[in-house]
């Protein structure tokens, strides 16, 4: 491997672009040995990632969204974010719908979308 300048930020996350075949895995593996890192050509992972709306990594961990505008919730509304857990269970995951009620649908909290504009920063780990 070339030696490079960049270095990574400490205690932070970051996003690391560029275009294929340039060494980023090679200097994430390199540099940061014990990371968390998400390789989107893999295939599996990425038909994953499309089951849930968003997913964030930093340092409050692996954290999962899904947003409903529904004023109730289906089975078939979780059913991304139970595999994303089931596959990642030190993951958390969010339910965020457009009815009243918090509550817990097993390992996913269903928060009403107002509780969950106010308790953002938290949520994202701010």
């Amino acid at each position: 491997m070339f030696p490079r300048l960049l270095e990574p930020p400490a205690d932070k996350s970051f996003f690391l672009f560029g275009p294929r075949g340039t060494g980023k895995s090679t200097w994430v593996q390199a540099k940061l040995p014990e990371a968390f890192s998400i390789d989107l050509l893999e295939s599996d992972f990425y038909t994953e990632l499309l089951a849930v709306d968003f997913v964030l990594y930093g340092q409050r961990g692996l954290r999962a969204f899904e947003v409903k505008r529904t004023p109730r919730v289906r089975d078939e509304d979780l059913r991304g974010l139970r595999a994303f857990v089931t596959d990642y269970p030190m993951a958390t995951a969010w339910l965020v719908y457009g009815g009243a009620r918090r509550y817990r649908e097993g390992p996913i909290e269903v928060i009403p979308i107002e509780a969950c504009l106010r308790e953002l920063p938290h949520l994202l780990g701010a």
